[in-house]
């Protein structure tokens, strides 16, 4: 009688259930990591546009033509990040979207990050110049009918 050589087929069978068990659980795990790294990283680069930006404020006593170091749409971040004055109505714009134009003697701001379609799942987030910070998976900030942006039910502080 010749002595078996390799694997069964119940044997290869129990190996991949065992693989998919695995999978299930490591692959939503990775998901939700892309996500928490994608939000962290747009929370610090929120961060590091408010420390700019009030810098800027106390040079020029003003938001009028500020220029971040970073143009704020970048393709390796997966958010866009938009600034506001605090009326909700001057975008950042100019060359290649690095300028705050038409901001005037605008004492307030709002900054925007919206994730990108790729990234289902993450969180929308909003930081204005008084401080305000939160973030929603399913609400707009900037709702209002006076176009003012601000959080509302269904957010969280971050």
């Amino acid at each position: 009688m010749k002595k078996q050589k390799g694997f069964t087929l119940i044997e290869l069978m129990i190996i991949l259930a065992i693989l998919i068990v695995f999978a299930s659980i490591a692959i939503p795990s990775y998901q939700r990591y892309i996500v928490k790294n994608a939000e962290s990283q747009a929370q610090a680069r929120m961060m590091s546009l408010q420390m700019e930006l009030e810098r800027w404020r106390a040079s020029t006593l003003s938001y009028r033509n500020f220029r971040p170091q970073q143009p704020l749409t970048t393709t390796k971040n997966k958010y866009t990040i938009r600034v506001v004055n605090g009326a909700g109505t001057d975008f950042v714009g100019g060359i290649n979207g690095r300028e705050l134009e038409g901001a005037r003697n605008s004492t307030s701001w709002v900054m925007i990050a919206e994730p990108d379609a790729t990234l289902t799942g993450a969180s929308r987030m909003l930081l204005t110049s008084s401080g305000l910070r939160c973030k929603s998976v399913s609400n707009s900030f900037c709702t209002t009918p006076n176009n003012q942006c601000e959080c509302g039910t269904g957010t969280v502080a971050w």
